[in-house]
């Protein structure tokens, strides 16, 4: 079974294009803790991956998603070979969401994470 289930922060603008047969697709980053607990630094591990959203849910993560939303992804792994410019064979991997559920709001979020609306960094 390929399933992915993610939760954590948009991190980066959503970046909306079409296939050549016009089909949408919408890419972001998103951020997500790997512990609750402070490094030595007084930072958070947190990890970042690249999502890609297709068709109608890529429009609704273009229309709804902004950086710093909380969101819960629900997709899959996907293998990615491609020749890139130089001709030469690439492989990777993508991670493709098939669904996205909102999980609260920007500033609330912050606020649990800064203690209250006046420590908000905006």
């Amino acid at each position: 079974m390929n399933l992915l289930v993610l939760s954590g922060r948009v991190a980066s603008d959503v970046t909306m294009r079409y296939t050549q047969k016009g089909k949408p697709v919408a890419s972001f980053s998103l951020a997500v803790r790997k512990s609750y607990t402070k490094d030595a630094d007084g930072n958070y591990p947190t990890s970042f991956f690249y999502i890609d959203a297709w068709n109608k849910l890529a429009e609704t993560c273009e229309q709804h998603l902004m950086k710093g939303s909380q969101i819960m992804m629900r997709g899959h792994v996907m293998d990615n070979q491609y020749t890139d410019k130089e001709g030469k064979q690439q492989y990777g991997i993508k991670l493709v969401a098939d669904n996205i559920e909102f999980v609260g709001s920007k500033k609330q979020g912050l606020a649990e994470e800064y203690g209250n609306d006046d420590d908000i960094p905006m």
